[in-house]
C-alpha cells in the first residue's frame, strides 16, 4: 500500500523503502503513525517469515530506523529529469537508527524527538547514546520500539498515570540520562532491581574517579 497510517512509501531502493510522514499529506500525530506502522511491518515481516520457514527458504533480516525532523520535499531536478525526493539530516539520522538495529540485533531503532512524543503510549529501552556533529549538536541516544503499552481505561489522564507506572523501563531510561549528565550516583540509585552490593561496588568506582572521567559505561546486565 503507498499509504502508511497516514504515511506516504516511496518505490524501493534495492531491499530499502522510506516512508515519510507529514510531507504530502498531514499527519498531525506522525511520531505514533510512525511506531504503529513500524511494530505492524514487524509483525507482518513474522508472518511472511514463517510462511517461507515452510518451504525451507529464508528471509533476510529485517531493520526499521525512526527519526524525527525538518526536511526540503517536493519535486527536484532539472526540466529534462524531476522526480519526488526528501532532503534533509533528519534522513541520515534515519539511516544511522536503522544501523545501529544492525549493530545491537534488535528490529526498530527511534531517535530521541521520536521518543520524546511517542511515549507514552509507546515503550522504548535505550540502547546506546552517539554523537553526530552534522545532525545534532548534543549527543544522541539510540532506544529500541519495544511496543505499545495496553490501555485499561477510558479516562485519557489516568491512562497516562497507568501507562508511565507500568513502563517496565522506566528507570532504566532514567539511569541512561543521569549517567550521560554525569550524576553517576543517581544513576545507580535507578537501578531499583540491581543488588545493593552490586551498587555499592559499581560507586566506590565512581567516587575514586575525577568528576567528568568515568572509564566503564552502563552495565550489560542492566
Amino acid at each position: 500500500q503507498r499509504r502508511v497510517h497516514g504515511g506516504m512509501a516511496d518505490p524501493f531502493y534495492g531491499d530499502h523503502l522510506l516512508i515519510s510522514y507529514n510531507t504530502l499529506v498531514p499527519c498531525f500525530a506522525h511520531h505514533l503513525s510512525s511506531c504503529k506502522a513500524s511494530l505492524q511491518i514487524v509483525q507482518l515481516f513474522d508472518v511472511i517469515s514463517k510462511e517461507y520457514e515452510q518451504m525451507d527458504m529464508v528471509l533476510e533480516g529485517l531493520t526499521i530506523g525512526i527519526a524525527s525532523g525538518s526536511a526540503y520535499v517536493g519535486t527536484m531536478g532539472c526540466s529534462s529529469m524531476k522526480r519526488y525526493s526528501i532532503i534533509g539530516p533528519v534522513i541520515t539520522a534515519a539511516c544511522i537508527m536503522e544501523r545501529m538495529c544492525k549493530n545491537y540485533g534488535v528490529m526498530i531503532c527511534a531517535d530521541n524527538v521520536v521518543v520524546e512524543n511517542a511515549r507514552p503510549p509507546y515503550i522504548f529501552k535505550i540502547l546506546d547514546r552517539i554523537n553526530c556533529p552534522k545532525i545534532s549538536e548534543t549527543p544522541m541516544f539510540v532506544s529500541e520500539l519495544i511496543g505499545e503499552c495496553k490501555k485499561q481505561d477510558d479516562e485519557w489522564m489516568y491512562e497516562i498515570n497507568h501507562i508511565e507506572r507500568n513502563d517496565p523501563f522506566t528507570h532504566y531510561n532514567m539511569a541512561w540520562k543521569f549517567y550521560s549528565a554525569g550524576r553517576l550516583k543517581e544513576t545507580f540509585e535507578r537501578l531499583t532491581d540491581v543488588s545493593d552490593s552490586v551498587k555499592e561496588s559499581l560507586l566506590k568506582v565512581v567516587e575514586n574517579h575525577p568528576q567528568g572521567e568515568y572509564y566503564f559505561t552502563l552495565p550489560s546486565w542492566i
